[in-house]
Formats: C-alpha cells, sequence, structure tokens
C-alpha cells in the first residue's frame, strides 16, 4: 500500500526529480517524513531509496524510533543487503516489523544468525499470523529436533490459528528423523489435543495427524477419532475424515449412524454399511423408522429430516429388499410420515420406473401422502414438488431446448438451433419467487400482464371485446381493440366475464415434471 506524502513533503524532495537524481538523501528524507508525521503510510518507494544511503548503524538507531513505517522500511534494507542487525527487529513490538526482519533473515542471502531467533518466536505470539509464516519457515530451514519439537508445540497450541497449524503440522514431513523423546511427547500430547477439539480444528489438520501418527507408528485411537465425530462444534468435513478413519478401522455401523446428524455423512455411513451388510442396514431403518432418533431429527433450516433422507437411499438402492421396505413404509397405516415435497419427485420417479416392483396399493397410498399439500387458490398449489430441488444449469438447457421451445419468442435468435453466446434471452417478467415463474410456464393464462396476449371481456349487456390489456386496475380495465390503435376503457362493475388468453403455451404435457422444476430453478436462481 503507498499513499503519497503531503503536498509540504512532495515539494521537498521536487528538486531531486527534477534534478535527475537516482537517490534521495537518507536524513533529509527521514527529515521530511517526521516532520510531516503521517499516519497512515507514506510513500515506500521513496523511503525505500532513502535508506539505501544509509549506513548499517544508522539504519539499526532507527529500532527506537517512533513510526512503524521508519522500522519496517530499516528492517527491510538489512535484510536486503544480509546484514545481521535485521536481527534486532525481531525484538519490536509490532507484527509488521518483526515479521519485515523475517522475511530478511530469509531473503537471498540468509542472515545464518538470524534463523534461530526467527525461529523461536513461534513460541512468543503464537496468534501472530505476520510472523508465523517466516517463523515456520525458519524452523523449517534449521531442521533440527528443537525445531521439530517447536513446530508441534505451536501446532498443538489452541491460540495458534487454523490455518497455521496444519502448515506446521505438515512441515514435519520434512523431517528425516524424530527423536523417541519426541514420539513420545508427541503421542501423548496429540492425543490429549484430539480429546478436546476446539471450532477451529479442521479436516486439513486431522488429516495431517492421521500421517503423523502412521509415521510414529502410534495410530490415533478410536476412542479420540470418536470424540471428534461426534463432536457438533466441529465441521462436517473434519468429522468426516474422522468417519473415514473410523470405517478402516472397522468401527460399529449401528454406533456411528447415531453421530451422523449432516446429510453428506449420514449416507457416507449408511451407504457403506449397506455395502458392508445390506441385511443389517435395512434391518436397522426397518427397527428405527419412526422412533424420535435418528431418523426424524431435523438436519437444520431448510433441510429434510433423517427419515425422508433414509426413503430417499431406499429408493436409490433398486434391490427387492430394499424396494420391499420402502413399499412398507409407504404403506405404514399409522400415517404419520409427513412427506418433504422436495422428494416427491425423486421417489415418484422411482414408482413410475420400476412400476412393477410396487403393489397398486403403494402407488395410491404414494399420492395419498402427497395430497394434503396440493391445495390452494392458485395453479402451481397442485405442484409444490417443483418448486424446489431443481438444477438451475440443467434448467438453461432447458430453457434453449427446441423441445421447450422458449426462444422462439424469447430471444433475439431467429431459432433455438441459432442459440450462442452472443445472443440475448429475453424475460419480460423475471422473478425470484419460484411460484410466480412456475405459474408463469404452467398457467400463462393465469395471470395476463398488460401488454401481453388477449382477453375477451363479455359485458353484462351481453355484448363482447376483445384486445390487449394496456393497464389494469381495482375499478376498470383498459384494453386495446383488436385490429385498432383505440383503446376501450371498461368498468368493472360492468364485466360479467373475463377470458384471458395467452400467446404462451403452457409447458405441461411438454416438458418432464423434472424439466420444469430445473427451469423454475434457472428462472428463480439464475
Amino acid at each position: 500500500m503507498k499513499i503519497i506524502l503531503s503536498l509540504s513533503a512532495a515539494f521537498s524532495i521536487y528538486p531531486f526529480f527534477v534534478l535527475g537524481a537516482e537517490d534521495f538523501d537518507y536524513e533529509e528524507t527521514l527529515a521530511d517524513i517526521r516532520a510531516e508525521r503521517p499516519e497512515v503510510e507514506i510513500d515506500e518507494e521513496m523511503l525505500a531509496e532513502a535508506m539505501k544511503n544509509a549506513t548499517p548503524e544508522q539504519l539499526a538507531s532507527l529500532l527506537g524510533d517512533d513510526l512503524e513505517a521508519l522500522k519496517v522500511g530499516a528492517a527491510t534494507e538489512l535484510g536486503r543487503r544480509g546484514h545481521p542487525a535485521v536481527c534486532l527487529f525481531l525484538r519490536a513490538g509490532s507484527h509488521r516489523v518483526r515479521a519485515a526482519a523475517g522475511r530478511g533473515i530469509l531473503d537471498d542471502p540468509v542472515v545464518e544468525e538470524g534463523l534461530l531467533p526467527l525461529a523461536q518466536t513461534l513460541a512468543w505470539i503464537p496468534s501472530d499470523r505476520l510472523c508465523s509464516e517466516v517463523a515456520i519457515a525458519a524452523n523449517t530451514r534449521l531442521g533440527g529436533a528443537a525445531e521439530a519439537e517447536r513446530l508441534f508445540a505451536y501446532a498443538t497450541d489452541q491460540r495458534t490459528p487454523s490455518e497455521f497449524r496444519t502448515t506446521a503440522l505438515k512441515r514435519l514431513r520434512y523431517f528425516k528423523e524424530l527423536s523417541p523423546e519426541l514420539i513420545a511427547s508427541m503421542d501423548q500430547r496429540l492425543g490429549k489435543f484430539l480429546l478436546s477439539p476446539k471450532s477451529s480444528f479442521t479436516g486439513d489438520f486431522l488429516t495431517e495427524a492421521l500421517v503423523l501418527s502412521k509415521r510414529i507408528e502410534h495410530p490415533i485411537t478410536d476412542i479420540e477419532l470418536t470424540s471428534i465425530f461426534y463432536h457438533n462444534g466441529l465441521d462436517a468435513h473434519t468429522r468426516g475424515v474422522a468417519l473415514l478413519e473410523l470405517m478402516n478401522n472397522g468401527a460399529d455401523w449401528e454406533k456411528l449412524i447415531q453421530g451422523a446428524q449432516e446429510p453428506d455423512v449420514w449416507f457416507t455411513v449408511l451407504e457403506n454399511w449397506y455395502r458392508d451388510n445390506p441385511d443389517a442396514t435395512l434391518a436397522s431403518i426397518r427397527r428405527d423408522f419412526g422412533f424420535d432418533f435418528p431418523f426424524s431429527q431435523s438436519l437444520g433450516i431448510g433441510s429434510l429430516p433423517m427419515a425422508q433422507k433414509t426413503l430417499l437411499f431406499l429408493a436409490s438402492l433398486e434391490t427387492d429388499s430394499a424396494d420391499s421396505l420402502l413399499e412398507e413404509i409407504i404403506n405404514e397405516p399409522q400415517g404419520s410420515i409427513a412427506l418433504h415435497p422436495e422428494l416427491w419427485l425423486e421417489i415418484e420417479e422411482v414408482l413410475a420406473l420400476r412400476g412393477d416392483a410396487f403393489s397398486e396399493d403403494t402407488h395410491r397410498n404414494f399420492a395419498k401422502l402427497t395430497a394434503p399439500s396440493k391445495k390452494g387458490p392458485h395453479p402451481e398449489d397442485a405442484f409444490p414438488e417443483l418448486l424446489m430441488g431443481g438444477d438451475m444449469n440443467e434448467g438453461l438447457l432447458v430453457l434453449v431446448s427446441q423441445k421447450a421451445g422458449c426462444l422462439n419468442c424469447h430471444s433475439h435468435w431467429a431459432s433455438t438451433e441459432d442459440f450462442d453466446d452472443t445472443g440475448e434471452i429475453i424475460l419480460p417478467f423475471f422473478s425470484r419467487s419460484s411460484k410466480d415463474n412456475l405459474r408463469a410456464i404452467i398457467a400463462p393464462n393465469h395471470d395476463l400482464r398488460n401488454g401481453y396476449g388477449y382477453m375477451v371481456v363479455e359485458l353484462t349487456n351481453g355484448t363482447f371485446h376483445k384486445g390487449t390489456p394496456t393497464l389494469q386496475t381495482a375499478d376498470s380495465l383498459e384494453i386495446l381493440l383488436e385490429g385498432t390503435t383505440q383503446k376501450l376503457k371498461i368498468e368493472r362493475k360492468d364485466i360479467a366475464k373475463i377470458t384471458s388468453i395467452s400467446p404462451m403455451p403452457s409447458v405441461l404435457g411438454t416438458l418432464s415434471k423434472r424439466e420444469i422444476r430445473d427451469l423454475v430453478a434457472y428462472l428463480s436462481e439464475g
């Protein structure tokens, strides 16, 4: 970042530019900077040029200066020269100054005298993000037993930022030998750390910890992995890494399923358990279905209960035993299943594709499960399964397809065959509302917009008028009479019946339900 000095300071260095001088006088430049006392930043290029003319003693003396920018500049210049005095700036109270000194020590030429002091700063302030990276690099470069211990201690310090914790543990891969004493210490401290992970604990760190544990031949125990897998404060990736290791270790599937609360983790357990022992998996589903835990447990806002996810899992198996269990659940007489619309289409397609595998009662009972939500004043209320779960990328392909024919009217192309990236799709009534968009494409006559389509208006006196609506209010209707330039205003009280006619056909019967759902997703999110 560079912010130029004020005008007075700029005028003070003006002669150097006029005369074409390549260097700035060190003392004069610093005097100008101190006179201005910039609170944010100075011209770093100007300062760097001035620093080049300073002696090492002059640069080292800036360690006690009040202005942080001067200390950063001095540390940077000493590092550029490879001068040992750069090590003094590791004692500065500013993170920026220490980081500048650290970079200077590591830069070419490397200041060998500074490597150890720089490496040791890793233990001073673990949360110092600016200095951590260079300190980790210094420890890796030295590569001794003390450095390995220091990196491990830093990696397992709860105050360490998560990204640097993982980096420090990963750098231990560069250490060819680890002492028996360090291995014993690692085993004890790593186990303790894993048993009480904080929210900053990540899957990447656990992956590196597993690599390290195998290297020192002290595997992470199932107890430690289970504590991570059951830890609700950790993200799904971290718990997934623990789960995978538990599965590799041959853990009890039925116990694992009790801790699987995220959809991805749930399916990972269920699918692997089924692959390992399908009969036991289906038996557990049959036994536990309908109880409060785990199948009816909600996955969070906007997510599906476990029971409904399980239905989708069963539908995906395409085996006689899974079909039998799915049929049993659908036909459950208590009617305890409140099926989520997001799953209707998936299960409906399964029933249609493998219709012979299911009885007529199953098809009827499935329709009964979905029927209560298919009531409302608008056309889209009959298709709640089309309002969620669509793929907007697939929806774009539907929009531009010849099957849908949307681009025949809603584009600047002559036909859908001419579609390419240079044209423009016209969506005159684009809405973020899924309901509005579904209504528009399945029942285009329902809400005819001003300027589009035709209306046939029957008056109470028996006369008819046909035209395009141009203005609609609560009290009156204005239409442009067909074949003329004349506008006719009609009072609502005189209207007996209105029939709306849109030039756009309904997509029902033309597109499949899945295509309609994807198209709605594109229109609403794209």
